[in-house]
């Protein structure tokens, strides 16, 4: 290992993170050290490396300022892959609450989210991890360093369309009761992300057949108000005509819900949506 922090062919040196995340495993001082030596002569290209990030995220547990330095760099990398990979894991931190040094002013959150290539990384990890954030603040001490669900419905309507397009995938990630979401579909259903891509929140509910909770009459009659003109020749329709059919069925003859199921219905079936 001595010999590959050495070499001076980059295309060696970039397989160590490798080798380091599973030296780790039974020395992480000596896994730091090597770390520390190869990162002071890593090129750009090092940053991508394979493993680089679960490197990053051992030495965040053992040690946090080489886990910081290199994160940092992978921030501040003009790679693309590199800045992206980096928000993936900042968000992983964040939610995990490990907060390392030299992140601070601002902290690594912030700065992720400052840049579109990582904060299509952090929305990425964010809908991965629906299930573990919370409902209460994004902030601590006035600062983005807790992520939660009110993040995530922001980057539904990020200024970038790959943000968004990522961020819409929470979806296929909620693994708990749909009522444990509402306020979440709720606002999801109104995201800028929902307009463009609602397939995979309507597929996602749809999946759902032992629930059918109330705010899905909200998230269908969202679609059919920005789809209204071509509803008959999208194929999400299908989704949305199932979903309303099945909550008048379950729902009460004459109560409210049920006068809602079918003013959507109407409206589906003069869009061409119905057939």
């Amino acid at each position: 290992m001595e010999t590959v922090v050495a070499d001076p062919a980059e295309q060696i040196r970039v397989w160590l993170p490798q080798v380091l995340v599973r030296v780790h495993l039974a020395d992480p001082q000596l896994a730091a050290d090597l770390g520390q030596r190869w990162a002071a002569g890593a090129t750009e290209a090092c940053l991508i490396a394979p493993d680089l990030d679960r490197f990053i995220w051992q030495l965040a547990l053992t040690h946090p300022a080489s886990a910081a330095e290199l994160l940092r760099r992978m921030v501040e990398s003009p790679d693309d892959d590199a800045r992206n990979r980096a928000g993936k894991l900042v968000a992983l931190l964040s939610v995990r609450g490990i907060d390392l040094p030299a992140f601070d002013n601002p902290p690594a959150l912030a700065r992720a989210l400052g840049d579109p290539a990582s904060r299509k990384g952090v929305a990425d990890f964010l809908a991965q991890l629906v299930d573990e954030l919370p409902d209460g603040p994004a902030s601590r001490d006035g600062a983005p360093r807790v992520p939660d669900r009110r993040l995530l419905i922001q980057l539904l309507s990020d200024d970038d369309p790959e943000v968004r397009d990522v961020a819409a995938t929470f979806a296929r990630y909620m693994n708990q009761s749909l009522d444990t979401y509402s306020s979440l579909i709720g606002e999801a259903a109104t995201s800028k992300a929902f307009q463009e891509h609602p397939a995979h929140l309507l597929h996602a509910l749809h999946s759902r057949t032992s629930e059918r909770p109330a705010t899905v009459l909200d998230v269908c009659k969202q679609w059919i108000d920005h789809h209204h003109e071509g509803a008959g020749d999208i194929r999400t329709a299908y989704y949305v005509v199932d979903l309303v059919l099945a909550l008048y069925t379950q729902s009460p003859p004459g109560s409210p819900e049920r006068i809602r199921c079918l003013d959507i219905l109407d409206r589906l079936i003069e869009a061409g949506a119905a057939n």
